[in-house]
């Protein structure tokens, strides 16, 4: 090979080099994003909903993720193959925080079935860094075991304190059971199960300042905290606006439900201020807890907020104890970030009972427009049913957990708009028709 050939070749494995650098340089650089999947069956014998992450590029975790919830259903479904009994459920969501590129991606599933309604509770926590594009364990974010024991003091203050009744050998059993934490912007979430709750399967959620913890933090993955805020500045509270605004127009409440949804409740919120309208969004108080600074974005826009449940169990299934919780610890964790009372329930799935209406003194808000857009997913279709249906004091269910149903929703607006349709809150459309909502009631349409 004579030496002007080789130049030649040993020019090309030097730009070759060079520009496999700077393609893993840009790989590196490229923003961490995942996609949201959705599942839902509707069976003879069961309803099963599912909510998990897929990661853009991350193969390794997306396995992981997959193995588990395949996991999860299977197990369900060869349980649920052992009884006659037909309403079974199965629901597998998650949330996850995200703290200095550190993204703690929290999956929980839970399941009713049997003659007995027996639960089943399983809890994931994934970390991934962002940074660094790569899984990580808790043992890698925690450099002294001793933090759990700080967990297990802050977790008996917080039990005692709010006199929840709780197992006082599973509080003190080993460290594992103080492995479910989150890392969020302003503080560490510490989840406890329903092995340390006393009987029920229910979890609760302990916000924990990086001021008591930080030394016991890898600083590789920590270089910097914050402290947590006691409690949010409250602002004044959103005023109803004026009427004379909508002197003339349909008035219809678009209601939303089982977040908020992070990235998608937050483009949504910025699109109806665009559009001078406003909604209101039932919300899960697990989703609420992680997101106080969204929950109080939307609050602050004037959107109504109500309670969806804790976790979206449905009520009639579930003893007096556990449905108390499940409305009490929602519109505790709401009331927290907004400064005011919830007044109005949306109860999973629109199932309640005589002695579920009774007993929870709130309005029940429920709707005369099911767009079903959990099932649909086509922005158009959802767009479409939207404008073909809703008439004037329609309360109008969708979600803003589906990326479909955002744009389908804005799309909706926009032709509506056309049409003399103003969308108002809950609260401005019980202001406006001038009806008084009574507790103990429910609402399907308000005219």
């Amino acid at each position: 090979m004579n030496k002007f050939k080789k130049n030649i070749i040993g020019l090309f494995l030097i730009l070759g080099i060079s520009l496999s650098a700077v393609l893993l340089i840009i790989m590196r650089d490229k923003e961490f994003s995942f996609n949201d999947i959705s599942e839902r069956l509707n069976k003879d014998n069961y309803i099963m909903q599912i909510n998990y992450p897929i990661f853009n590029g991350q193969n390794k975790i997306n396995r992981e993720i997959k193995k588990y919830i395949d996991n999860e259903k299977s197990n369900f479904l060869k349980i649920i193959k052992e009884t006659s009994i037909k309403d079974n459920q199965l629901n597998i969501g998650y949330s996850y925080t995200e703290k200095d590129n550190i993204y703690s991606f929290h999956i929980r599933t839970y399941s009713i079935t049997g003659n007995n309604n027996a639960y089943y509770r399983s809890d994931k926590i994934y970390y991934f860094d962002a940074k660094n594009n790569d899984i990580i364990q808790i043992n890698e974010l925690v450099i002294d075991d001793q933090i759990y024991e700080v967990f297990k003091k802050l977790a008996l203050d917080y039990l005692n304190n709010n006199n929840v009744l709780y197992d006082k050998k599973c509080l003190n059993m080993d460290k594992d059971n103080y492995k479910l934490v989150m890392f969020s912007n302003n503080y560490i979430q510490l989840i406890l199960d329903s092995k340390i709750i006393d009987d029920s399967n229910r979890e609760l959620i302990i916000n924990i300042n990086y001021n008591d913890v930080i030394s016991y933090l890898n600083k590789k993955y920590f270089y910097s905290f914050e402290k947590e805020k006691d409690e949010f500045v409250k602002n004044e509270i959103p005023q109803i606006r004026d009427k004379k605004l909508f002197n003339g127009k349909k008035l219809v409440a678009l209601t939303f439900d089982d977040g908020p949804s992070y990235d998608k409740t937050k483009r949504l919120i910025d699109e109806l201020d665009k559009r001078n309208a406003r909604v209101s969004f039932f919300m899960l108080g697990e989703h609420a807890i992680k997101q106080p600074e969204l929950v109080k974005e939307i609050y602050v826009r004037g959107h109504t907020i109500g309670s969806h449940t804790y976790d979206h169990k449905q009520l009639t299934k579930l003893k007096t104890e556990e449905i108390m919780y499940e409305v009490n610890y929602t519109n505790e964790i709401l009331k927290d970030i907004t400064g005011e009372d919830v007044k109005y329930l949306r109860p999973p799935y629109g199932s309640y009972n005589k002695e579920i209406l009774e007993s929870i003194n709130m309005s029940f808000i429920l709707w005369s427009v099911d767009v079903e857009d959990w099932k649909i997913k086509d922005e158009k279709k959802i767009s479409n049913y939207i404008i073909e249906n809703v008439k004037d004091g329609d309360i109008v269910l969708v979600h803003d957990i589906h990326n479909e149903t955002i744009e389908g929703v804005i799309k909706a607006i926009d032709e509506l708009q056309k049409k003399d349709f103003a969308f108002v809150s809950i609260d401005e459309l019980v202001s406006y028709k001038k009806i008084i909502l009574e507790k103990n009631a429910v609402y399907r349409f308000l005219k």
